[in-house]
């Protein structure tokens, strides 16, 4: 299980270390997906992109990417990373919501939203992403998205627990961190919900929270809320990772490739 340290910066969303996720790297599943599927792909959106890895890997093979995340935080150490990899002149960040993007009628080759970032969104929030992503999307275009396995994430994450221990952040200096992570009685709902105690510059014991809910979708309703904006399935994949590099709800997932009807 690996230690995550988020914190609010400036009223957004950020974080420093957190050994569950990576923002450097794709997975094998993700790899096989996006080399099997972007031989006609020009441009490309990143919708919670996080650090910008899948925008990376896009530019690096040559297609344009935008990145769109809500975090400054996360948006400044992507362009970072970009112009250290010298993927300027294909891929770049912006600041925005998912369910609202600048992108013009129909002019998106492949959407994408992944590191189970769809399952933060509330089943109506979520349908009004759905229809956003097909608004942008050309005719054919693809959408790729992936999920917590729901069965594996009721099964294995369902016990109730609290970890908390002192960690050592580059921003905040040695804080006190609890993660409490907690599933309804249906099982539906996995939330997680971390607290922060730390000291100021002024000598200030200051605490925050941050409280995530992950919605666990069965993959059929995924189907359907998409078929209902038309999005077309054209694959789904089940990635099981056995290497022991991911853990939680990054272990085992459901990637599914949807086509703009």
């Amino acid at each position: 299980m690996g230690i995550r340290d988020y914190y609010i910066l400036d009223g957004a969303l950020s974080y420093e270390v957190d050994g569950e996720h990576t923002d450097t790297e794709l997975t094998i599943a993700e790899m096989e997906i996006l080399h099997s599927h972007l031989s006609t792909v020009r441009n490309s959106v990143h919708l919670c992109c996080g650090a910008g890895r899948h925008v990376s890997a896009f530019g690096s093979m040559n297609v344009y990417s935008v990145g769109m995340d809500i975090s400054p935080y996360l948006i400044a150490q992507g362009q970072k990373n970009i112009i250290k990899k010298n993927l300027a002149d294909y891929a770049y960040l912006i600041l925005g919501e998912a369910t609202e993007t600048p992108f013009r009628l129909h002019g998106i080759d492949c959407v994408t939203l992944l590191g189970n970032s769809f399952s933060l969104f509330s089943n109506e929030k979520s349908v009004e992403l759905l229809k956003e992503i097909k608004r942008i999307l050309c005719s054919n275009g693809i959408f790729i998205l992936d999920i917590p396995h729901p069965s594996y994430a009721a099964g294995n994450l369902v016990k109730n627990y609290e970890i908390s221990k002192r960690v050592k952040t580059n921003t905040l200096g040695e804080v006190s961190w609890t993660w409490t992570r907690k599933m309804d009685s249906c099982k539906k709902t996995l939330t997680s919900q971390e607290r922060i105690s730390y000291i100021d510059e002024n000598g200030y014991q200051k605490v925050k929270n941050l409280l995530f809910k992950f919605c666990l979708y069965d993959p059929f309703e995924i189907c359907s809320m998409a078929s209902n904006v038309g999005l077309e399935l054209i694959k789904r994949i089940e990635f099981n990772d056995i290497s022991g590099r991911y853990h939680g709800m990054l272990k085992k997932r459901i990637f599914f490739i949807l086509k703009a009807a």
